[in-house]
Parts: C-alpha cells; sequence; structure tokens
C-alpha cells in the first residue's frame, strides 16, 4: 500500500473514532438534571403531563411546585386553576443547575432538549400558551 492511501486510511479511522465515541457517549451518557419552577400563585392546583424522555407523568400538585427529573428530553403541558379559573403561571426551567428559560402565561405547553455533548450549542427549549394541560 502506497504511503498516501495509509495516511488516508488512518484519517477515515480517527474520524469514525470520534464520531462513534460521540454516538456512543449521547445514547449511554448520564442524563441531564432539569428542573421545572412554577413559583406561584401560591395555592392555586396546578395540573397536567410532564413526558420526561417518552414516559408520561400525571401532575396535580398544589403551588408553588418544583419538579425534578433525569432525562434528555421533556415536554410538558400545564395549567393552574383556583376555583375552576384559569391562573397565570410562572415557569422557569433549569439544567444542570444553569438557568435555561423562563417567562410566563395562563397554561403552558413546552418542550426541553437536553444533549449530553455540547449542550449550550444543541441544547433547545420553549415554552407557549396552552390551556388544555395535555401533551397530546
Amino acid at each position: 500500500m502506497s504511503k498516501n492511501k495509509l495516511i488516508f486510511a488512518a484519517i477515515i479511522a480517527v474520524v469514525l473514532l470520534i464520531v462513534g465515541t460521540g454516538v456512543i457517549f449521547e445514547w449511554f451518557g448520564p442524563p441531564r438534571t432539569i428542573v421545572l419552577e412554577f413559583p406561584g400563585p401560591a395555592g392555586a392546583n396546578l395540573v397536567g403531563e410532564i413526558d420526561v424522555d417518552g414516559v408520561i407523568k400525571t401532575i396535580d400538585q398544589k403551588l408553588p411546585a418544583k419538579f425534578e427529573f433525569q432525562a434528555r428530553r421533556l415536554a410538558f403541558a400545564l395549567v393552574a386553576t383556583e376555583n375552576k379559573v384559569h391562573q397565570h403561571l410562572q415557569i422557569q426551567i433549569q439544567v444542570d443547575r444553569q438557568f435555561f428559560l423562563g417567562g410566563s402565561a395562563t397554561g403552558v405547553y413546552g418542550e426541553v432538549y437536553a444533549p449530553i455533548l455540547f449542550h449550550r450549542l444543541r441544547g433547545t427549549a420553549f415554552f407557549q400558551q396552552n390551556d388544555s394541560g395535555k401533551i397530546r
């Protein structure tokens, strides 16, 4: 084999090793700590659903509330009610104890994606107003 072919094969092998390591780390690496905080209004009921890496959990809790999950993907649809009237809901999202997104709405639907590699570049989060309290 010529010298150029050996160099090319070595470069391809190194690239495949780096890409393979990244893929394995993303699939089998540790999940992120995602925290959803809802500070108020105190005493209102927070109802809805949270989808944690494909597992849906039903929520029925008094405000203020704080939920902590070990996950990579999170979807949520929550509504605060008091005496059957929708209340203004504040939300703060943290990933690995660092502020990621915050805001408020009457009811919220949102998603958080927190990958292992290049989290600050590839991670996304959003929420929008939604009074249904259902993810799907």
